[in-house]
This record gives structure tokens, C-alpha cells and sequence, in this order.
């Protein structure tokens, strides 16, 4: 969620007030704003690259898998700032990534956008802020369409700054035309290089994963499988999607996304997506198919006696959905999560050292 909201940072930094930054963000439910980045209307209808004879004056340093990629600059309206949901704008530019570092030239926002953000404590002094964002531009045509997927949201924003500016904030090193602002919750707010603007392509599915460890056990009549989480919510349930012998060591691998049927919305966590649950069982009928009513489910796999669970979330088509999950510090395509404790991702290396043992209680769930 939102953790930061700049419009009361930087009014702090007029006032010298400390800055409530509890908000949060994501979709715009009201009849303005919200992701009006589908490249239909005049708003939209921003620069897409090309040669404008202007020198480059905004810079975006990015990491991470960002090929076929397509940067854009989303306008975020200031009077949702502080409130429950965010509230995107049109696109102002766009331009195709060509490198690890890639230079773009901006114009200065119309004046629709550059607001005067605090007209009692800073008089004239006008901003207008941009997400920038990669997606994945199948039709070229240099816009987020509604299904072409997002691949990174920057948490530094580009803001241009026009009119007075005040000396505190000249003192934070802004000027007149483009900063960047980090948009996260600090003491004091945060500008740095227009030029170097960092952007992590974190949302790019991760297609694999693979799950293991050694057991402290005869393994022999016990399975391994993996249940939907619908199974545990009292939903109509599916079939597992893996249901293999336990082995010792043993390794479980996933390949791609599953099946329609397995998505649902996980009230828990807010998405919609796949979830999938290690269990063993032993296989007391000898069939080699889990059987509720002649099988006994066991243990789950742990992580530091935590069990975890596997979570696909499809790459989000929305800038919204985009920015939740990068303010959340999410990918998408297949996550471990732990089912308890800080219920935080689980690190790729440590999924090939879980544990299944009676410690790891979940059968009983």
C-alpha cells in the first residue's frame, strides 16, 4: 500500500509540521482520475518518443529484465494524495527503453496538471507529478492498452516544479523544470538527479520454482502434494496440482502458470491468484491419490517453522495493481509466502532447505 504521501511531505517541508504518512493506495473508484492510460482518449494522446530536436532532460537508470519494454510517464492527481486510493492521470510521455539507461526528453506539464499545492504557506508554487512505469508495448503503439502487462513502477516520481519556488524547498536542491522526488515515507523529503531516476523491473513473472530439502524420516507410503487454498476457505475445491511420492532428499519443481480454474480471490491477502499448499499425506489406501476419507494428511514444508505456500499472481495490467505490488515488494508469476509469522516471501535459495517434519503441522488445518 502507499505508505507516503508527498503532497503532506512537502507541506511539512514549508511548515516545518511533521508529515502524517499512514495513506495508502490503489485503485480510483471516483468518476476522475484512476488508470485513464487505455490510450482512447485525447488525454492520452501524449508523446510517444521520436526526435524533438531537445535535449534529453529526464534520466532513468533501470534494473532488471527490461527488453521490449516501453517507459511512460503517468500523472498523478495531488488531491488524492493522503486519501485511501490513488488517482492516475494521463499519460504525459512515452518512449521505448533502449538501455540500462535510458534518457528521454520531457515537456513541461500543461496547466491542468501543475498544481499550486499549498496556496497559504507556499503561494505560486506549482508541481506536477509523474509514475514512471514499464510495460510490456506488444502493439507498439507506445501505451498501456488494459491487457499489456506491466513490468516496473519506479518509487522515485518525476515532478516538474514551476512558478515560486520557496527557499526551503531550494534548499532541498529543487529547481525550475524536472526533479525527482522519492516517493517513501523519510524525516525530511527526498530529492535527487532528474537524470539517474531508478526503476526495478521486479515485475516480470518468475515462470519457475522449485520447492526441496532432507527429511528425518522413512518417507516410505508418504506423498507429497500441493491442495488450492480454496480447500482451507471452504470453497468448491479442485483437484491437487501435484501429487507425487516423498522422496529423501526431496524436490518438487513448478513450471509456468496454473490452470484457470485454480484462481480465486484471496481475501487474505487482496489478489486474486493461485495458491497452492505443500501437504504429505499417507497414502494408506495405496492408491497414489489423495483420498479425504481413507488417507491421512500429515505435515506441511516449513520455512524456520513457518509453512509455506506457493502464490501465483498474474502481471498486473493496471498501474494501480502495479504500484501495489511494487510498494509491497512483490513480483508476480510464482512467490513462496510464509503462512504465518511476518508472512513475508520466501528467498528463492532458501525454498531448497525446507523442512517437513511433525513440527510443521497442517494437516489438521
Amino acid at each position: 500500500m502507499f505508505s507516503s504521501s508527498l503532497i503532506l511531505i512537502l507541506l511539512a517541508a514549508c511548515t516545518g509540521e511533521p508529515a502524517d504518512t499512514s495513506s495508502t493506495g490503489g485503485d480510483d473508484t471516483g468518476e476522475t482520475g484512476g488508470d485513464d492510460t487505455d490510450g482512447d482518449s485525447a488525454a492520452d494522446s501524449g508523446d510517444t518518443g521520436g526526435d524533438t530536436g531537445q535535449a534529453d532532460n529526464l534520466g532513468f537508470v533501470i534494473d532488471g529484465p527490461f527488453e521490449g519494454t516501453t517507459l511512460s510517464l503517468t500523472w498523478v492527481d495531488p488531491s488524492t494524495l493522503g486519501g485511501e486510493n490513488l488517482a492516475f492521470g494521463a499519460i504525459l510521455t512515452s518512449a521505448p527503453v533502449t538501455g540500462a539507461t535510458t534518457t528521454i526528453y520531457a515537456e513541461a506539464p500543461g496547466s491542468a496538471e501543475l498544481v499550486e499545492i499549498n496556496p497559504e504557506d507556499a503561494p505560486g508554487l506549482l508541481m506536477a507529478m509523474y509514475v514512471p512505469a514499464l510495460h510490456v508495448d506488444e502493439d507498439g503503439d507506445g501505451l498501456p492498452n488494459g491487457a499489456e502487462t506491466y513490468a516496473g513502477v519506479a518509487m522515485t516520481w518525476a515532478v516538474y516544479v514551476g512558478g515560486v519556488i520557496p527557499e526551503q524547498f531550494t534548499a532541498l536542491g529543487v529547481v525550475e523544470g524536472w526533479n525527482a522526488f522519492l516517493a517513501a515515507k523519510q524525516e525530511q523529503p527526498v530529492f535527487s538527479d532528474a537524470m539517474a531516476i531508478p526503476i526495478t523491473a521486479s515485475l516480470q513473472p518468475s515462470l519457475d520454482v522449485a520447492l526441496g530439502g532432507d527429511l528425518d524420516f522413512d518417507p516410505d507410503g508418504v506423498r507429497l502434494m500441493l491442495i488450492s487454498g480454496q480447500t482451507f476457505s471452504g470453497e468448491s475445491t479442485v483437484g491437487a496440482l501435484v501429487d507425487q511420492a516423498l522422496s529423501d532428499p526431496w524436490s518438487l519443481t513448478l513450471s509456468g502458470p496454473p490452470s484457470a480454474e485454480r484462481f480465486y480471490d484471496i481475501t487474505e491477502l487482496g489478489v486474486r491468484g493461485a495458491l497452492e499448499v505443500p501437504l504429505t499425506y499417507a497414502d494408506l489406501d495405496g492408491s497414489e491419490t489423495f483420498d479425504e476419507t481413507a488417507d491421512q494428511p500429515l505435515y506441511g514444508a516449513c520455512h524456520q517453522g513457518v509453512p509455506v505456500a506457493l502464490l501465483w499472481l498474474p502481471p498486473p495490467t493496471s498501474l494501480s495493481d502495479a504500484f501495489s505490488l511494487t510498494q509491497l515488494g512483490a513480483g508476480s508469476g510464482w512467490l513462496a509466502l510464509e503462512m504465518g509469522g511476518s508472512g513475508g516471501v520466501v528467498d528463492a535459495a532458501a525454498l531448497t532447505a525446507l523442512s517437513i517434519d511433525d513440527s510443521c503441522g497442517l494437516g489438521g488445518a
